[in-house]
């Protein structure tokens, strides 16, 4: 879907997804785009249809859900992986985005295998 984009827009997508676990802020990211600040941020919106923030955010909760299915790995770990250094924050935003805390949503996915 990218290629609908402008090209700088292309290039910011493609670079959030291969760093988005990465401190990535809307300056760091105008920087690397070569654009200004407010222009990026109405051209991002206006592009994608989200902010930088959401996009940004809903990228980390949709790699973080994958973790979630596909390893055993803490909650604490997941959130590190992908771009969190507060758990707590972590929590409240996957459940924004996923309507579902990440211990909830694993064990809908996660199949365990040893009782408790």
């Amino acid at each position: 879907r990218s290629q609908t984009y402008r090209k700088e827009i292309s290039r910011l997508i493609d670079y959030l997804n291969m760093h988005f676990a990465e401190n990535i802020t809307l300056s760091s990211a105008s920087r690397y785009i070569n654009m200004s600040e407010s222009y990026l941020s109405s051209m991002f919106k206006k592009e994608t249809g989200v902010s930088f923030v959401e996009y940004l955010t809903k990228l980390r909760i949709e790699k973080a859900a994958e973790l979630l299915k596909t390893s055993d790995l803490p909650s604490y770990m997941i959130a590190e992986r992908v771009g969190y250094e507060n758990i707590n924050y972590f929590g409240r935003s996957f459940k924004k985005v996923m309507g579902v805390s990440p211990s909830h949503f694993r064990s809908q996915f996660h199949i365990r295998s040893k009782d408790r």
